[in-house]
């Protein structure tokens, strides 16, 4: 349903656009962020309530590093049960 990305520098971007994040909106205080970027290999998420209503989601997330191993930011995808 979402896929999204977001680098170290708290730059985020997603498709479909949505538009709707508040002007403090900070991609790395969320648990899909700090999950992947604290850990290697993709990182599943319990299944929760989206909170614009799109229901059940599972959330993938993986951090992006560059060739010297430094966390480039994190890549994550949510997927609906409906």
């Amino acid at each position: 349903i979402w896929t999204y990305a977001a680098s170290v520098e708290g730059i985020m971007a997603g498709f479909p656009g949505t538009g709707e994040y508040p002007e403090n909106y900070d991609p790395r205080d969320r648990e899909w962020y700090q999950t992947a970027a604290k850990t290697r290999g993709i990182q599943w998420s319990a299944a929760d309530l989206d909170e614009s209503g799109m229901g059940l989601l599972v959330t993938a997330s993986t951090g992006l590093y560059d060739e010297k191993g430094d966390l480039l930011g994190v890549a994550a995808i949510d997927i609906t049960f409906n």
